[in-house]
């Protein structure tokens, strides 16, 4: 046998042990049991988009307005443990809110706002309240600020991620 021969023999005898190799290393390691997946439907409800609110038994014109909040874009991350079949949710909200004439310097503003995960039947599964509060500095009318929430899904079972919405 020629040395270039033997060279190409070691070579491809080589390649077959590493490929054994790599295939008992993946029977032996396993897939994760957390994979990034898709989102499923987000939004805000048109309804739950702004919020405002006025000084108790007013008659809600613009000097009783207290605060004005608004929900706009929603960024979401999401992933799904497979066996538990379960969906993370990370959601990144923008939301600003306002200080009205009504509002006294320094206070601070407290409102609340929810998520809801509903069903391909349009079933509430699971709805969640948030506080959120807000302080304005010294004279601000305005705070635009981004509010991250986590939500951790079941998926029912015959489902899937693309039958919920939240």
């Amino acid at each position: 046998m020629t040395d270039r021969a033997s060279h190409t023999k070691a070579a491809k005898g080589l390649l077959t042990a590493m490929f054994a190799l790599t295939l008992a290393g993946c029977s032996l390691v396993g897939e994760p049991n957390e994979v990034i997946a898709e989102c499923p439907t987000t939004g805000v409800l048109a309804a739950g988009e702004r919020f405002e609110r006025y000084t108790p038994n007013s008659e809600q014109d613009l000097t009783d307005l207290v605060t004005r909040a608004q929900i706009g874009g929603i960024r979401n991350v999401c992933s799904v443990l497979r066996e538990e079949r379960v969906l993370e949710m990370d959601l990144l909200l923008d939301v600003a809110v306002e200080r009205g004439p009504a509002a006294k310097p320094g206070e601070q503003i407290a409102i609340e706002y929810f998520a809801a995960v509903v069903d391909a039947d349009d079933r509430v599964r699971q709805r969640r309240q948030f506080p959120l509060a807000v302080t304005f500095q010294n004279t601000a009318r305005r705070a635009i600020f981004s509010e991250e929430l986590f939500l951790s899904v079941p998926i029912p079972a015959n489902r899937s991620v693309q039958d919920i919405r939240v």
